[in-house]
């Protein structure tokens, strides 16, 4: 059985639905209403009745596309088969598949929880400066009692220098691995090379190109061995904390102020714009007294601890689910 991008090819009901994109090279699941777009998106169907749309999507994953990218047509798409068991037999496959990434997605939505409450924490105490004993201190122009306000370059090292051998293999990061909305590194690979940023446990990696800024391509460093090193793209700026904490160095460059400086500061031609390193001397931050600081760490620390935990939970399902999938589909796993 093939399949096609015909709405009047549906044999089933509108929802749920496979959505291809061809810019994007994912296959995704959906269950709301959604249409084909400018995006290069589009919306597959089986031309046979009776196929369960579940099965249906991880048939298609199961599909090499690489052709298809290469070859931009979508005639390709259309001249694949797909193996239809019985219905009773896709039913079992795709319950099995699914199980896998519901426990993917429980796993991401609870580390964006986690993540949110510990930002949440951070404006609270470090933004609107609600932190514990605010009602008894003393706040004079802004800062409050005991606090310091300095450029950022004094709390905080930017691209700081990090020894690294070049004749051995390192840990890796492509702007592409950095999130929009977490601070999970998506993935990274050992490879050799002698250029690029280099960071270690604890860093927070900060875009500085367009578009990737602006739509919040951000990552804290926490998945490597003790003493080790990495490199990543040049692309990205890193920040190390020197006064303060490696958790708060992340909020803060999650908040809407430093990263509006910073996008402010960019220059270059149209497209390619840069943010000048030079901008943070400008940019002024409170350091807050030692004792807050530690009481921070001790509530921050667990959360992204545990953020690393669920990653390489789903780090793990996934590999899984991956290795299963074409064997299930073969029919070389019964089920």
């Amino acid at each position: 059985m093939g399949y096609t991008d015909d709405p009047e090819a549906r044999h089933e009901s509108p929802l749920p639905l496979t959505v291809f994109g061809d810019h994007t090279r994912q296959v995704k699941y959906v269950d709301f209403p959604f249409a084909s777009g400018d995006d290069g998106t589009q919306l597959l169907y089986p031309n046979t009745p009776n196929v369960d749309p579940t099965y249906f999507f991880y048939a298609i994953k199961n599909v090499d596309l690489s052709n298809y990218f290469y070859a931009r047509h979508f005639k390709f798409l259309k001249e694949q088969q797909i193996n239809i068991p019985a219905p009773h037999v896709q039913h079992r496959i795709a319950d099995t598949l699914k199980a896998y990434d519901d426990l993917i997605e429980n796993n991401r939505r609870r580390m964006a929880l986690l993540e949110d409450g510990a930002r949440q924490l951070y404006r609270e105490w470090f933004v609107r400066l609600r932190f514990p004993g605010h009602e008894h201190t003393r706040i004079t122009d802004g800062v409050p009692e005991g606090w310091k306000c300095l450029p950022v370059p004094e709390a905080i090292a930017i691209n700081p220098r990090t020894p690294l051998s070049d004749d051995d293999e390192h840990w890796w990061v492509e702007m592409t691995d950095l999130p929009t909305n977490s601070m999970v590194i998506q993935s990274a690979v050992k490879r050799s090379g002698r250029s690029g940023s280099k960071f270690r446990n604890g860093d927070t990696l900060f875009a500085r190109i367009t578009p990737c800024l602006e739509n919040g391509k951000t990552a804290f460093v926490n998945f490597m061995e003790e003493n080790e090193a990495g490199r990543g793209s040049t692309e990205f700026i890193v920040l190390r904390s020197m006064r303060l904490t490696p958790e708060f160095v992340y909020c803060l460059a999650r908040t809407y102020n430093f990263r509006e400086h910073a996008i402010k500061s960019m220059i270059g031609a149209s497209g390619r714009q840069r943010v000048q390193e030079s901008c943070f001397e400008e940019f002024f931050i409170l350091e807050p007294s030692m004792s807050l600081l530690v009481q921070f760490s001790e509530a921050a620390e667990p959360v992204f601890e545990q953020i690393k935990v669920l990653h390489t939970q789903n780090q793990k399902l996934r590999a899984a689910r991956d290795l299963l999938l074409p064997r299930l589909m073969s029919g070389e796993i019964a089920v």
